[in-house]
Protein backbone atom coordinates (compact mmCIF):
# COMPACT_ATOMS: atom_id res chain seq x y z
CA UNK A 1 0.00 0.00 0.00
CA UNK A 2 1.27 3.45 -0.84
CA UNK A 3 0.96 6.96 0.41
CA UNK A 4 -1.38 7.87 -1.67
CA UNK A 5 -3.35 4.48 -2.27
CA UNK A 6 -6.52 6.26 -0.28
CA UNK A 7 -8.60 8.43 -1.81
CA UNK A 8 -7.73 11.90 -1.02
CA UNK A 9 -10.52 14.53 -1.99
CA UNK A 10 -9.64 16.20 -4.81
CA UNK A 11 -9.80 19.58 -3.06
CA UNK A 12 -7.81 18.86 -0.19
CA UNK A 13 -4.85 17.79 -2.73
CA UNK A 14 -5.84 20.99 -4.87
CA UNK A 15 -5.09 23.06 -1.63
CA UNK A 16 -2.38 20.62 -0.23
CA UNK A 17 -0.53 21.53 -4.01
CA UNK A 18 -1.17 25.25 -3.94
CA UNK A 19 0.36 24.99 0.09
CA UNK A 20 3.42 23.18 -1.33
CA UNK A 21 3.61 25.78 -4.54
CA UNK A 22 3.75 28.72 -1.58
CA UNK A 23 6.56 26.71 0.80
CA UNK A 24 8.73 25.94 -2.13
CA UNK A 25 8.75 29.41 -3.62
CA UNK A 26 9.52 30.97 -0.89
CA UNK A 27 6.40 33.07 -0.28
CA UNK A 28 6.65 35.84 2.50
CA UNK A 29 3.86 37.14 5.21
CA UNK A 30 0.34 38.03 4.05
CA UNK A 31 1.18 41.70 4.00
CA UNK A 32 3.30 41.68 1.58
CA UNK A 33 2.79 43.01 -1.93
CA UNK A 34 5.59 40.39 -3.40
CA UNK A 35 4.22 37.58 -1.47
CA UNK A 36 0.83 37.99 -2.35
CA UNK A 37 1.52 38.53 -5.94
CA UNK A 38 3.73 35.34 -5.72
CA UNK A 39 0.05 33.59 -4.40
CA UNK A 40 -1.84 35.08 -7.23
CA UNK A 41 0.70 33.28 -9.45
CA UNK A 42 0.26 30.22 -7.45
CA UNK A 43 -3.08 30.43 -8.12
CA UNK A 44 -3.22 31.27 -11.97
CA UNK A 45 -0.99 28.32 -12.69
CA UNK A 46 -3.81 26.40 -11.03
CA UNK A 47 -6.46 27.63 -12.54
CA UNK A 48 -4.84 25.71 -16.18
CA UNK A 49 -5.87 22.35 -14.45
CA UNK A 50 -9.35 23.33 -13.09
CA UNK A 51 -10.66 24.70 -16.41
CA UNK A 52 -11.71 22.95 -19.39
CA UNK A 53 -10.93 24.66 -22.56
CA UNK A 54 -12.72 23.10 -25.93
CA UNK A 55 -10.66 21.90 -28.89
CA UNK A 56 -7.02 22.54 -28.08
CA UNK A 57 -4.96 20.23 -30.55
CA UNK A 58 -2.84 17.46 -28.81
CA UNK A 59 0.78 18.82 -28.27
CA UNK A 60 -0.08 22.70 -28.29
CA UNK A 61 1.17 24.50 -25.26
CA UNK A 62 -1.36 27.26 -23.29
CA UNK A 63 -1.16 30.58 -23.84
CA UNK A 64 -1.13 32.95 -20.74
CA UNK A 65 -1.26 36.82 -21.32
CA UNK A 66 -0.43 39.35 -18.32
CA UNK A 67 -2.03 42.79 -19.67
CA UNK A 68 -0.37 45.69 -18.43
CA UNK A 69 2.36 46.27 -15.92
CA UNK A 70 1.78 43.77 -12.88
CA UNK A 71 3.98 42.57 -10.41
CA UNK A 72 2.44 39.09 -10.91
CA UNK A 73 4.79 38.14 -13.95
CA UNK A 74 8.13 37.58 -12.50
CA UNK A 75 6.16 34.57 -9.87
CA UNK A 76 3.94 33.85 -13.04
CA UNK A 77 7.61 33.37 -15.27
CA UNK A 78 9.26 31.72 -12.61
CA UNK A 79 6.37 29.46 -11.92
CA UNK A 80 5.47 28.94 -15.69
CA UNK A 81 9.40 28.47 -16.77
CA UNK A 82 10.26 24.13 -16.82
CA UNK A 83 6.75 23.27 -15.61
CA UNK A 84 3.89 21.63 -17.56
CA UNK A 85 -0.03 21.49 -16.73
CA UNK A 86 -2.06 18.26 -18.41
CA UNK A 87 1.29 17.55 -20.00
CA UNK A 88 1.40 20.99 -21.47
CA UNK A 89 3.91 23.65 -21.91
CA UNK A 90 2.51 26.89 -20.58
CA UNK A 91 3.42 30.14 -23.01
CA UNK A 92 3.48 33.75 -21.17
CA UNK A 93 3.40 36.72 -22.79
CA UNK A 94 2.99 40.22 -21.50
CA UNK A 95 1.71 43.08 -23.53
CA UNK A 96 0.73 46.38 -23.04
CA UNK A 97 -1.97 47.54 -25.85
CA UNK A 98 -5.18 45.81 -25.83
CA UNK A 99 -5.46 45.53 -29.45
CA UNK A 100 -2.87 42.78 -29.65
CA UNK A 101 -4.16 40.38 -27.78
CA UNK A 102 -3.97 36.74 -29.30
CA UNK A 103 -5.56 33.66 -28.55
CA UNK A 104 -4.76 32.39 -25.55
CA UNK A 105 -6.16 30.11 -22.06
CA UNK A 106 -5.70 32.58 -19.81
CA UNK A 107 -5.57 36.22 -19.84
CA UNK A 108 -4.31 38.51 -16.98
CA UNK A 109 -5.36 41.87 -16.60
CA UNK A 110 -3.84 44.53 -14.79
CA UNK A 111 -6.08 46.91 -12.77
CA UNK A 112 -5.04 50.08 -14.56
CA UNK A 113 -5.93 48.22 -17.80
CA UNK A 114 -9.88 47.33 -16.37
CA UNK A 115 -11.50 50.35 -17.45
CA UNK A 116 -11.19 48.66 -20.81
CA UNK A 117 -13.10 45.19 -19.47
CA UNK A 118 -16.18 45.17 -22.25
CA UNK A 119 -13.61 45.48 -24.97
CA UNK A 120 -11.68 42.98 -23.63
CA UNK A 121 -14.55 41.12 -23.18
CA UNK A 122 -15.63 41.84 -26.85
CA UNK A 123 -11.77 40.61 -28.40
CA UNK A 124 -11.31 37.44 -26.07
CA UNK A 125 -14.98 35.82 -26.12
CA UNK A 126 -14.41 34.46 -29.67
CA UNK A 127 -11.21 32.29 -28.70
CA UNK A 128 -12.84 30.67 -25.17
CA UNK A 129 -10.80 32.67 -22.73
CA UNK A 130 -10.65 33.10 -18.91
CA UNK A 131 -10.11 36.53 -17.87
CA UNK A 132 -9.03 37.11 -14.94
CA UNK A 133 -8.55 40.19 -12.91
CA UNK A 134 -7.27 42.36 -9.69
CA UNK A 135 -9.57 44.25 -9.10
CA UNK A 136 -12.68 45.03 -6.88
CA UNK A 137 -16.24 44.77 -8.49
CA UNK A 138 -14.37 42.97 -11.99
CA UNK A 139 -16.50 39.66 -11.45
CA UNK A 140 -19.66 41.35 -11.78
CA UNK A 141 -18.40 43.70 -14.65
CA UNK A 142 -17.12 40.76 -17.30
CA UNK A 143 -14.05 38.96 -15.40
CA UNK A 144 -14.28 35.02 -14.86
CA UNK A 145 -12.31 35.23 -12.11
CA UNK A 146 -11.06 38.24 -9.68
CA UNK A 147 -8.56 38.43 -6.76
CA UNK A 148 -9.51 39.62 -3.69
CA UNK A 149 -7.60 40.02 -0.24
CA UNK A 150 -10.31 39.24 2.32
CA UNK A 151 -8.83 38.95 5.83
CA UNK A 152 -5.27 39.08 4.79
CA UNK A 153 -5.67 36.60 3.19
CA UNK A 154 -5.64 35.85 -1.22
CA UNK A 155 -9.15 34.99 -2.50
CA UNK A 156 -10.79 34.72 -5.54
CA UNK A 157 -14.11 35.39 -6.95
CA UNK A 158 -16.00 33.40 -9.27
CA UNK A 159 -18.82 34.05 -12.05
CA UNK A 160 -19.55 31.09 -13.68
CA UNK A 161 -21.95 32.22 -16.23
CA UNK A 162 -19.06 34.48 -17.50
CA UNK A 163 -17.11 31.29 -17.54
CA UNK A 164 -19.60 29.97 -19.54
CA UNK A 165 -20.20 32.94 -21.90
CA UNK A 166 -16.59 32.14 -23.16
CA UNK A 167 -17.61 28.24 -23.64
CA UNK A 168 -15.69 27.27 -20.76
CA UNK A 169 -16.32 24.82 -17.82
CA UNK A 170 -15.07 25.09 -14.47
CA UNK A 171 -14.85 22.34 -12.13
CA UNK A 172 -16.93 21.88 -9.26
CA UNK A 173 -13.39 21.95 -6.73
CA UNK A 174 -12.83 25.10 -8.51
CA UNK A 175 -16.10 26.45 -7.68
CA UNK A 176 -16.37 25.22 -4.05
CA UNK A 177 -12.91 27.08 -2.92
CA UNK A 178 -14.22 30.23 -4.83
CA UNK A 179 -16.54 32.69 -3.58
CA UNK A 180 -19.49 32.70 -5.98
CA UNK A 181 -20.35 35.87 -7.94
CA UNK A 182 -23.04 36.95 -10.59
Amino acid sequence: MTLFSHRIPRITLFLFVVLLLVNALGFVTAGDTAGEYKLKAVFLFNFFKYIQWPDIPDGQAYKAVVLGDSPIIGPLRKITENRQVNGRKIDLLQLSDINEIPPCQILFVSPPETSEIEKITEITLPNNTLIVTDKDGMAKKGSAINFVLENEKVRFELNNKVIEKAGLKSSAKLRNIAIQVE
